[in-house]
């Protein structure tokens, strides 16, 4: 199946490491969740995740680090209580009788104990024993399940790491994975009931400190998982924002000296229907002009990208574009020439698909729909739509364009994992942004 944009990173924000130092207050009740990462800083890290000669580190990492010993010394001695239960037993080993074994004693045809007890001389009788099968064993187990399901995770999305030196970490929890699946066969552990639903800690849970260590991670891998499931449900979001990153990434190394790069963007810790950054209209989300100098010549152009937001700055409508805002893109570029007084307009709008199923035979269909829609706006600009679809290649490409100079549409395959592909991305950016009418 197709995995989420930025299962890879699940649990922080798509490779972003911000600081939480001077995060604004968003309104929303959530200014403890965000932080303040500059475009410098978000392009520093970007490239690092896109360099990366090692598996990135993981909770499953952590876990499979730190909790072998304290699994290996639960799962061996777990705790157990004294339950009562009350079994056909042997006359000569009756040791207890309740009122409801006496009950059942008096129903029995006979006599004496003896005719009661039948040919077979068993009696009703209480037996106590030893039972594993309490909450915090059952926690235990629902812990060592989700452990193998995300150690099978980061094992696939790190195959390739196992064949480089630096492939500790897989290693590790490879083994960790194995070890788990053995207790859950052979301890005490594996048998007892499955959690039904997420319980309240009890007394041991919380207190008693080898179990509380793996409510602790417990809780943190149960967290993950459900962003993991969050970031699926809004994957179409999440894929545009990882595009809107990585074309701001991207502008950054083309115009290395332009206001932009002094922007902060606002993200959160945790994402919100999909999305890391914060509202696209919030004035410090929005990043300032790009710079791109022109190859031979002594003036530059102005690049501007925006997330699209309805009535807002950066819109059709602003643009002088009528019938662009209908279609409602997931931002839009822009490139400007102040040499002719701005005369020379070309506007990229972007929408981003996150198909679950990645078909060749869909790009035709895709290029001529949009084509159409684009034919229906009125501008005096060259309209350049682009679609920025998910594939499973390695690499960014663009398929044939259709359409006239002044409007035209094109599919662009991009990877899930575009911080894997950052050359063929700024390959992409620079024939979006060409400019056939250069001399």
């Amino acid at each position: 199946p197709a995995q989420p944009p930025g299962r890879r990173h699940a649990g922080a924000s798509p490779p972003v490491v911000a600081s939480r130092q001077g995060a604004p207050d968003l309104g929303d009740g959530r200014a403890r969740d965000v932080a303040v990462c500059s475009v410098a800083r978000l392009a520093a890290r970007w490239k690092k995740v896109a360099t990366l000669d090692a598996p990135p580190s993981a909770l499953i990492v952590r876990i499979a680090r730190r909790l072998p010993p304290i699994l290996e010394l639960i799962c061996g001695k777990p705790r157990r209580v004294l339950r009562r239960e009350r079994v056909l037993t042997p006359v000569s080993q009756i040791q207890e009788l309740d009122v409801a074994c006496l009950r059942w004693i008096s129903r029995q045809p006979g006599r004496t104990f003896a005719e009661k007890a039948g040919h077979k001389q068993q009696l009703q009788s209480v037996r106590r024993f030893e039972d594993a099968d309490i909450l915090e064993n059952r926690v235990v187990r629902d812990f060592l399940v989700r452990c193998v399901a995300a150690a099978r995770r980061y094992e696939t999305q790190n195959e390739r790491f196992l064949r480089c030196d630096g492939s500790n970490a897989v290693k590790l929890v490879r083994t960790y994975r194995m070890r788990c699946q053995q207790l859950l066969q052979e301890s005490p552990i594996g048998v007892v009931k499955p959690l039904a639903s997420l319980p309240q800690p009890n007394y041991v849970l919380q207190h008693e400190p080898s179990y509380h260590t793996i409510w602790t991670y417990y809780q943190r891998l149960l967290r993950q998982q459900r962003q993991e499931e969050e970031l699926w449900r809004w994957r179409q979001q999440t894929w545009s924002e990882i595009c809107y990153l990585g074309i701001t990434v991207m502008l950054q190394e083309l115009c290395p000296r332009s206001p932009a790069m002094w922007t902060d963007y606002v993200v959160r810790d945790e994402p919100h229907a999909g999305r890391f950054l914060n509202q696209p209209d919030h004035p410090r989300s929005l990043p300032g002009d790009w710079w791109l100098d022109r190859q031979g010549k002594r003036d530059r152009d102005i690049i501007q990208l925006r997330p699209f937001v309805p009535s807002r700055e950066l819109t059709g409508s602003s643009l002088g574009v009528s019938g662009l805002d209908a279609l409602c893109p997931d931002f839009i570029i822009v490139r400007r020439r102040p040499a002719d007084g701005f005369r020379s307009v070309r506007i990229v709008p972007c929408w981003t698909l996150f198909p679950d199923i990645s078909r060749n035979d869909f790009v035709p269909s895709l290029t001529n729909d949009l084509l159409q829609s684009l034919s229906a706006c009125r501008t005096e600009s060259r309209l350049s739509g682009c679609i920025l679809w998910a594939t499973d290649d390695h690499v960014c490409s663009l398929e044939p364009t259709q359409g006239t100079n002044s409007v035209s549409a094109t599919v662009a395959r991009v990877p899930r994992d575009l911080w894997t592909a950052t050359d063929s991305l700024r390959h992409l950016i620079q024939m979006l942004l060409a400019d056939h009418d250069s001399p």
